[in-house]
Formats: C-alpha cells, sequence, structure tokens
C-alpha cells in the first residue's frame, strides 16, 4: 500500500507540474507546497479510490478553457508574490493574454505554454493605493471628487474640480504617479 501511495504521489507531483509548470527565480522552494496538495489529494485511499481521485483531477484539468487556466495562473500568482511588488493585472480578451506587472524582475517567473507577459513598473499596486488615499486624506469632495488606478500606465488618476489648484497634488504624489482631470461637479447631488 506505501508503494501505492509513493506511486500516486510521484503522479500527482508530475501532474502538478504539468498543469502549474512555474518555476520562481527568486530562489523560493514551490516543491514542498506541491507535493502537500499530491499527497492531500490521495492521503488515506485505497488504491482504486486514489486512481479515481486522480483521473478526476486529470479530466478536470483537460476540460479548463485558457482563460480558466490563466485565471488560476493569476491568483496562485497574486497570493504568493509580495504586495510591494505587484504592479496590477489586466487580461486582454482579444490576444487572451494575462499581463501582469511587477515592480522587480526578480519576481517574474517562467510560466511554459501560457499567454503571459510581464511588465516592469515603477510603483506597486500597494503604493498606487497610497497615493489615493493622502490625497483624500488631505482634501475633501468637491476638490477631489474621485480617483481611479490606470494599471497599464502605473499612475492615480484624479479627478479634480474645475477650482483646484492642480500643482498641490506634486506636494503629496510623485509627478509621474498621477494625472488628472477636471470635473464640474457643481451640480453633482451626494
Amino acid at each position: 500500500m506505501k508503494k501505492i501511495k509513493i506511486v500516486a504521489l510521484i503522479f500527482s507531483f508530475v501532474f502538478c507540474l504539468i498543469l502549474f509548470p512555474a518555476t520562481a527565480s527568486d530562489n523560493r522552494d514551490y516543491t514542498a507546497p506541491i507535493l502537500a496538495i499530491a499527497y492531500d489529494l490521495v492521503e488515506g485511499l485505497s488504491e482504486e479510490e486514489a486512481g479515481e481521485a486522480l483521473d478526476h483531477a486529470n479530466r478536470d484539468a483537460k476540460d479548463l478553457t485558457e482563460t480558466e487556466i490563466l485565471e488560476r495562473i493569476y491568483h496562485n500568482y497574486v497570493n504568493s508574490i509580495d504586495e510591494n511588488k505587484y504592479g496590477g493585472a489586466h487580461f486582454d480578451k482579444e490576444k487572451k493574454e494575462l499581463n501582469l506587472y511587477i515592480t522587480d524582475k526578480k519576481v517574474q517567473v517562467k510560466i511554459d505554454d501560457a499567454n503571459v507577459v510581464f511588465h516592469i513598473v515603477k510603483y506597486s499596486y500597494r503604493e498606487l493605493e497610497n497615493f489615493s488615499a493622502v490625497l483624500f486624506e488631505n482634501f475633501e469632495y468637491p476638490q477631489i471628487s474621485g480617483s481611479d488606478i490606470k494599471v497599464r500606465e502605473n499612475k492615480v488618476k484624479f479627478y479634480i474640480s474645475d477650482d483646484f489648484d492642480a500643482d498641490v497634488i506634486k506636494k503629496y504624489v510623485p509627478e509621474d504617479a498621477y494625472y488628472y482631470e477636471r470635473k464640474d461637479v457643481s451640480s453633482w447631488t451626494g
């Protein structure tokens, strides 16, 4: 029985490597979590049950669409990266391409057989959120009426009133991290 579990574990490990063939360039060891997942799949099962579980997992993997595979890659990657190195992501539906924005090339991973493109950016998503928050802490509506984080541009877009002095933003946010649009909010109701 022990030999069966070992064979099933090895098969599961190889299966996981095929499904998520990422190799980290930041020297993290991903072997242990993959082995733990594979062992959990067959632990305590009879030989027949283990075989059925592995067959079912294999069928599920084959049924995944390219988009679902990219979604899994996205979630696994985002959950494993330091938030200070993650700049955001977007999915290009036309190209069926996952674009990941990172601040450090060391956290880029090689992902075989998946349409994933990495972009190096200056600011992490967390920094962009903080830039937005600091402006809202210092100014009130209607001076600052909103903001959007523009991942592809690696900037925050602020919506400011016509009478707001935009040069003030430079005191709180680096110039290369934002742009603004003037909006007449006098007729808005809150």
